[in-house]
C-alpha cells in the first residue's frame, strides 16, 4: 500500500504509520515507538492520533466488507459459503485464499476481519509476554519421489503422524513434496500437479483434523484455466485455510512452466502465531521476508529443494533472515535424487536472535523441532543495556530513502 493509496491522511501520519513506529500509540498507557523513546502516549500529536484512528477505522470496515462471503452460487453449500470467500474460476480469490466450492476439500475457514497480527512492536508489557502463545513446529526432511503424488502423499501422512506424535501443532513439508520439482515440460507437470478437486486436499484436511495440527505442503498446482504454479497449501482443523503461490521463479525444474504469485504472503494464524510462508529461491530475497515481519510473522518458514551449489544458501539464510528481521526462521528441505540432481537436506531452524538452534543431515530423513516464543519475536527492540545499548533493526530502519527498491532498473 502506498500513500497514494490513502489521499485522505497527512504526511506526517503517514510517515509515522509506514514506518511501524506508532502500532502501541492507540493504546493506553503504552509507550510510543518514536525519536525520543520513552514518552507517554498522551504527549503524542493529537491531530496525528486522530487522523491514525480514523484511518485505521476505515481499514477496518473495509476489511469486513471484504470479509462477507458472496451468496450461495454455482451448487455450492450455504455452509461453504458461509466458512470463505469463493468465486467459480477455481483459482485464489482476492483474499489471497484457495477456492474449493465445488471440490471435494472441506470449505474454506477464512479468519475474521479482526484477525489479523498484532503490529509491529519494539517493547511488550510484562503481561502481553506472560501472555504470548507459543507453538510447536516440526519441519519434516524427507525424499520425494517425481510425479508419484500418491506414494507421496502416503509417506506425508506416515511422517506427519509421526511429527505430531513429537507433540507438532504446526508441521512442514518442503517444497513440491507432493508432486516432485524436477519435471522437463509442462505437460509432464499438468499430469500430475493438484486442482482444487484433487481429493489430495480432503485427505490432508482430514489428518489436520486428526492430527490437531496444521499441515503446510508443497505441490505443483494447475488452475482451471490451464495456469501451472508452485504452491504450498496449508490445512487446520479439518479445513483447507491458505494457498501461497511462489512468486520469485529461477529457471530451472518446475519454475520453467508456471506463472508466478501477483502477492507476497500474508501471515497467517497457527495456534496464535502468525506464520509466514515464502519458497525456496524466495529465501535470497531478503525484502520477501522483511515485508511478512513488517506484517506481523512470529515465524517465517520456507520450504525449499536446495540442490548441489546452495551449500552457502542454506547455511547463511535461515540465521540472517531472522537476525534482520528477528522472528523464527525455519528452512525444510528435501533429500535424495531427482532428474539427475541430489538434494543436500541441511533443513535449519534459527532463533530471532540469528543463533542456529538445529540442523539436519544432508541425506537422511528426519525432523526439526522449534518451540515459538512470540514474545521473543515481537518484541523488536534488543536492550542490551538500557540507555546506552540499545537497537531495533525495525524501528531503526529510514524507508523514505529505500526508493532504489521499488524503481524500475535502469534500461540499457
Amino acid at each position: 500500500m502506498s500513500h497514494n493509496d490513502e489521499p485522505e491522511i497527512s504526511e506526517k501520519a503517514w510517515r509515522l504509520l509506514s514506518e511501524n513506529r506508532i502500532e502501541a500509540a492507540l493504546a493506553d498507557g503504552e509507550f510510543v515507538d518514536l525519536p525520543g523513546f520513552g514518552k507517554p502516549v498522551s504527549s503524542i500529536d493529537q491531530q496525528v492520533e486522530a487522523e491514525l484512528a480514523q484511518w485505521r477505522a476505515k481499514r477496518d470496515s473495509e476489511a469486513i466488507e471484504s470479509s462477507t462471503p458472496p451468496p450461495n452460487a454455482g451448487g455450492a453449500s450455504d455452509a461453504a459459503n458461509s466458512a470463505g470467500s469463493t468465486d467459480s474460476s477455481g483459482s485464489p480469490n482476492s483474499a489471497g485464499l484457495p477456492n474449493s466450492a465445488g471440490s471435494g476439500a472441506q470449505p474454506l475457514l477464512s479468519p475474521p476481519a479482526a484477525s489479523r497480527p498484532p503490529g509491529v512492536r519494539s517493547l511488550l508489557t510484562a503481561a502481553e509476554r506472560a501472555q504470548a502463545p507459543r507453538l510447536t513446529v516440526c519441519g519434516v526432511q524427507m525424499d520425494v519421489q517425481l510425479g508419484q503424488v500418491a506414494s507421496n502423499l502416503a509417506r506425508i501422512g506416515e511422517l506427519g503422524a509421526a511429527a505430531a506424535a513429537r507433540g507438532a501443532r504446526a508441521i512442514v513439508f518442503p517444497e513440491c513434496a507432493l508432486t516432485g520439482y524436477g519435471f522437463d515440460s509442462a505437460e509432464s507437470v499438468a499430469q500430475v500437479a493438484l486442482t482444487p478437486d484433487s481429493h489430495e486436499l480432503q485427505t490432508l484436511a482430514d489428518w489436520s483434523r486428526q492430527w490437531s495440527a496444521a499441515i503446510l505442503v508443497g505441490t505443483a498446482w494447475r488452475e482451471a484455466d490451464g495456469r501451472l504454479r508452485n504452491a504450498v497449501l496449508t490445512f487446520d482443523q479439518g479445513r483447507w485455510i491458505d494457498t501461497y503461490f511462489k512468486v520469485h521463479l529461477p529457471w530451472m525444474g518446475l519454475d520453467r512452466f508456471v506463472v508466478p504469485g501477483e502477492h507476497l504472503h500474508q501471515p497467517i494464524e497457527i495456534g496464535g502465531a502468525w506464520v509466514g510462508i515464502h519458497i525456496c529461491y524466495e529465501g535470497g530475497f531478503p525484502e520477501v521476508a522483511r515485508s511478512m515481519a513488517l506484517a506481523g510473522a512470529d515465524l517465517v518458514v520456507l520450504p525449499t529443494n536446495w540442490p548441489p551449489g546452495s551449500g552457502v544458501s542454506c547455511r547463511v539464510i535461515p540465521s540472517c533472515r531472522a537476525l534482520e528481521n528477528r522472528v523464527y526462521f525455519m528452512a525444510v528441505n528435501r533429500v535424495g535424487e531427482e532428474a539427475g540432481f541430489r538434494f543436500i537436506g541441511n533443513s535449519s531452524w534459527s532463533h530471532p536472535n540469528g543463533v542456529e538452534a538445529e540442523r539436519l543431515s544432508e541425506s537422511e530423513e528426519g525432523y526439526l523441532t522449534a518451540i515459538i516464543d512470540t514474545a521473543e519475536a515481537r518484541q523488536k527492540r534488543l536492550v542490551i543495556q538500557a540507555g546506552s545499548y540499545e537497537v531495533d533493526r525495525i524501528a531503526d530502519r529510514h524507508p523514505a530513502l529505500y526508493h532504489s527498491l521499488t524503481a524500475e532498473p535502469p534500461t540499457s
